[in-house]
């Protein structure tokens, strides 16, 4: 679905939302596993409130701030997902939002800048942010990789400063 330039909706989603306080499934498998907190939470038009109209998605990002309306929320509003399929915006209010954390992430092959093309099977990622270190397993997948951190970090935390290691020398980078 092309949304370029396409009006769509802003949703606003709670802190309190149902899906961040969902308890996992039983997994038969680590990929099961990974692929279940990737995709988690989904949100849909009914789980917040319509207050807006955004003019395009691709004049957004996901941590974005800057450029979303304020209808006299005590805290600013973040993105923290893009709805592409219904062209919608998902905003949150405050900069703790439960939305804008996530533990695992997915990452295509064209997201990831390589140094040696050859070399494409790291086994540990790094985001460094103010000089502190969240070190992150690397699983390989058919079209890309999940990265699993310890515990939650800042989804726009990885948008420039994620980097992909193999016994500690650095292969690649997050480029998105």
């Amino acid at each position: 679905m092309n949304t370029k330039n396409k009006v769509g909706q802003i949703i606003k989603i709670p802190e309190n939302f149902v899906g961040y306080h969902v308890i996992p499934p039983h997994f038969s498998s680590k990929f099961e596993e990974l692929e279940w907190y990737n995709n988690n939470p989904k949100y849909t038009l009914f789980d917040g409130v319509l207050i807006g109209q955004h003019n395009g998605l691709e004049n957004y990002k996901i941590g974005q701030r800057r450029g979303i309306i304020n209808l006299g929320q005590k805290k600013p509003l973040y993105v923290i997902d893009i709805d592409v399929e219904e062209n919608r915006l998902l905003v949150g209010e405050g900069y703790e939002h439960p939305g804008l954390f996530s533990k695992v992430f997915f990452f295509k092959d064209n997201e990831i800048v390589w140094i040696d093309e050859t070399k494409k099977n790291p086994n540990e990622a790094v985001l460094e942010k103010n000089k502190i270190q969240n070190r992150a397993n690397v699983f390989s997948a058919d079209e890309g990789f999940y990265i699993e951190f310890e515990r939650r970090v800042r989804k726009s935390d990885l948008q420039n400063s994620l980097k992909l290691l193999n016994n500690n020398i650095l292969i690649g980078f997050i480029n998105i």
